[in-house]
């Protein structure tokens, strides 16, 4: 493959066995699609049968979250599709979403069936990944509305022939599969933690000391026992968001740590002194106390938040910080059982205190630690891999189509 000059409907980057431009058409002249449709939830005959019921977000999965029987399917618009159908998602947060369904199953009417005899639909399926996000911007205003199928048929295309189509698939289906290969290697390890975090905090696994010898037994005990500090943030949020201390909220939660905004928000110490505002500082762990209970990430920076989050400073004789990380993302369930609210749940600063859990001695917590760490890290450097291969495939599209 090699780079070429760019000239009308010839891509950048093109196998050098090819030439000529590409022929623009509609794409509604080179497809068949259909849509389904939803049978009455009111008629229970019509569900739980044996037919897969394909969702907007189900498009690549192994499994259906509803089946609906075949009375169902019969007495309503919902349609058949087949296993390696293309399926293109035309409504809510997933519209512009493409792929292959991979089982058969029934479709409602916010998926797309796409057919063609002219179009090799692995093409056409990395086409649209390229042009997703302009199809959005021009057809869905402030990301409102939905996508339909006379908007698909209305859309530019351009294709060279299909034997120069086939190769383009070929190539970006190998790197599909390695993103395939990555991401099952990425859950297979998040399920392998999941497994050792539960025998670990149940005690099923063990560890001894350097010497060989068990630790002690472990001892419950209440969080105001072994934090030192429990600090609350205020209310109210700063104007001025420029300065070098990160402002940071759930969505900059990334992984274990957190040291910036990603949006790059922040405060500077004149702002800080004039509201009072609480910083949590270095090797603390902050958690949601509202909403997200028990999303929490250890502060590797000193930075602030909202009141959304409570910082919790641990004795670093009795509580490893890192070990204390581990505890309280398992302990979401707990923690909204002791939250009061009804549409909102909410565990104020003395309920915190009063949390009660098993803990090791603080060799064991450095062992238990250590030991989910070295997953975590192997999953962050797959996490790496699948970021930069997207961002390969996304230069790959811009170049190789047009």
């Amino acid at each position: 493959m090699e780079a070429v000059t760019k000239k009308p409907n010839v891509p950048a980057l093109r196998f050098p066995e090819f030439n000529g431009e590409w022929q623009g058409t509609r794409l509604g002249k080179e497809i068949d699609s259909y849509s389904g449709g939803t049978p009455s939830s009111s008629k229970p005959e019509y569900y739980n049968g044996v037919i897969q019921f394909i969702q907007s977000g189900e498009i690549e999965s192994v499994r259906s979250t509803k089946c609906i029987s075949e009375l169902g399917l019969k007495n309503s618009s919902a349609k058949m599709v087949r296993r390696g159908d293309l399926l293109l998602a035309l409504y809510g947060a997933t519209a512009g979403v493409s792929g292959f369904t991979s089982r058969d199953g029934a479709i409602n009417q916010a998926l797309l069936c796409i057919r063609s005899n002219s179009i090799n639909l692995y093409f056409l399926n990395n086409w649209f990944q390229r042009e997703k996000t302009r199809i959005l911007s021009k057809y869905l205003q402030g990301g409102q509305g939905n996508l339909s199928s006379g908007i698909i048929h209305s859309l530019r295309f351009s294709a060279p022939r299909m034997e120069e189509q086939e190769k383009v698939a070929a190539f970006l289906t190998v790197v599909d599969e390695r993103f395939g290969l990555l991401k099952r290697k990425k859950e297979l390890l998040e399920e392998y933690k999941k497994g050792v975090m539960q025998r670990l905090f149940s005690r099923e696994i063990r560890f001894k000391d350097e010497e060989g010898n068990e630790y002690p037994e472990w001892e419950e005990k209440r969080l105001g026992e072994v934090v030192d500090e429990f600090m609350v943030p205020m209310r109210d949020k700063p104007e001025n968001l420029t300065g070098p201390i990160p402002w940071c909220r759930i969505e900059d939660f990334d992984g274990i740590y957190l040291s910036r905004s990603k949006s790059g928000q922040g405060v500077d110490e004149k702002t800080i002194d004039a509201m009072n505002l609480v910083v949590f500082p270095e090797n603390s762990l902050i958690v949601s106390c509202s909403a997200n209970l028990g999303f929490a990430a250890i502060v590797a920076t000193p930075l602030v938040t909202n009141q959304t989050f409570i910082g919790l400073v641990p004795n670093p004789q009795l509580l490893d910080v890192k070990f204390f990380y581990y505890m309280m993302t398992r302990a979401a369930r707990e923690l909204n059982v002791l939250a009061s609210g009804t549409t909102i749940k909410y565990l104020s600063k003395d309920g915190f205190k009063k949390f009660k859990r098993a803990l090791p001695s603080i060799r064991e917590q450095e062992a238990i630690a250590g030991c989910l760490l070295d997953v975590d890290l192997l999953i962050s450097c797959i996490v790496k891999q699948i970021q930069q291969l997207q961002g390969f495939k996304e230069g790959l599209l811009q170049k190789m189509f047009v």
